[in-house]
């Protein structure tokens, strides 16, 4: 079964763990961040989409799926244009320096090892799991599948 980075906003106290420790995974520049309103916290990272916004927009094609269907920027084609950042739904592609596009990678070094992600590895209270689908729902009760009620 396919795991990937799911997300419990619900569970999220705050403490900003996944973004200190993916800076630091990432040489300085986190991939995640917590969002925050009155009433609630999430993280909010690249879900990787299936149909991916930021791929359309990007006339350069310098955003793609590789062979894990993650999605990935290759930087020698960016331009800087900032279209994906405005296409994502989700607001998790930012410009960072030289305005080049950042975005979570999902760790791909530490889960092509077998490893976890580091925010879901950090993360004190579970708001960020790596896990199945399957599992998850199990854990949860909740389905991805079924209407809302």
């Amino acid at each position: 079964m396919k795991r990937l980075l799911l997300i419990r906003a619900e569970r999220c106290i705050r403490c900003r763990a996944c973004e200190v420790a993916c800076a630091r995974e990432h040489g300085g520049q986190s991939r995640i961040t917590v969002v925050e309103t009155e009433c609630i916290a999430w993280p909010v990272s690249c879900r990787h989409c299936k149909v991916a916004p930021c791929i359309h927009v990007c006339y350069r094609e310098a955003i793609r799926y590789d062979e894990r269907d993650m999605v990935i920027i290759d930087e020698n084609l960016c331009t800087g244009c900032g279209l994906c950042e405005l296409a994502c739904p989700f607001g998790a592609i930012t410009m960072v320096e030289k305005q080049k596009p950042s975005k979570c990678d999902g760790c791909q070094h530490l889960v092509l090892d077998g490893k976890t992600p580091i925010c879901a590895l950090t993360c004190p209270s579970g708001a960020i799991v790596y896990e199945s689908i399957e599992a998850y729902e199990k854990q949860t009760r909740i389905s991805f599948f079924s209407p809302v009620r």
